[in-house]
């Protein structure tokens, strides 16, 4: 009976163990996953506003066509379809769960976080993530590019919510080489798909 007993709760155990590295390694994949879309949608539309912004302008000045929704499609098409270069760090920088910043985004999305190693910092191969190819990596900003350097980045660690359903990520954008001006985001999963939420954070 005894050993019946003692055969069963290995097994449990083992199970616990292998069904617990699953779900770390499917995270571990899925933060990636988060990075990337964050890069290519957020990130590269968020610089290249201020260029799509100024190049309508022009438009309007200089083109016959007058339709403000058709200068828009034409010049954001032009636009986004250039090569940029992009500097991002090989680290996610760890979460301050602590720290004020984090608290306040709880309280205002009423977001209750998973218990996760999110508060250490994690080296990831940049190289290896799903970004677009008009995106070019670089250690820092080329020479004489103008515009078309997009900035420097840091992103953190992503915080998946308890249900698995909401996950929350940090960024940092390099201004002016000496200060970081951070921001962040929040990500719904549906259909099995990460898609970035738009929120109105509070400042």
């Amino acid at each position: 009976m005894k050993n019946t007993l003692f055969k069963t709760c290995s097994l449990i155990i083992i199970l616990t163990y292998f069904g617990g590295c699953t779900n770390h390694k499917k995270l571990d994949k899925e933060e990636l996953e988060i990075v990337a879309k964050l890069i290519n949608k957020k990130l590269f539309e968020n610089q290249t506003s201020s260029i799509i912004t100024d190049e309508i302008l022009a438009k309007y000045e200089k083109d016959t066509i007058t339709n403000p929704l058709v200068i828009d499609s034409l010049v954001r098409t032009d636009v986004t379809n250039r090569k940029y270069y992009i500097t991002i760090s090989n680290t996610l920088f760890p979460i301050d769960r602590k720290g004020d910043l984090f608290k306040e985004t709880m309280s205002f999305l009423v977001y209750f976080p998973l218990d996760r190693e999110d508060t250490v910092a994690r080296k990831i191969n940049i190289k290896e993530l799903n970004i677009r190819k008009n995106l070019i990596l670089v250690p820092n900003e080329p020479p004489n590019n103008g515009h078309m350097y997009l900035g420097s980045f840091e992103i953190s660690r992503v915080v998946f919510n308890r249900n698995l359903k909401r996950a929350l990520v940090y960024y940092k954008v390099d201004k002016d080489g000496h200060h970081f001006e951070s921001s962040m985001k929040e990500f719904i999963k549906e259909n099995d798909v990460w898609e970035v939420k738009e929120n109105k954070f509070p400042k």
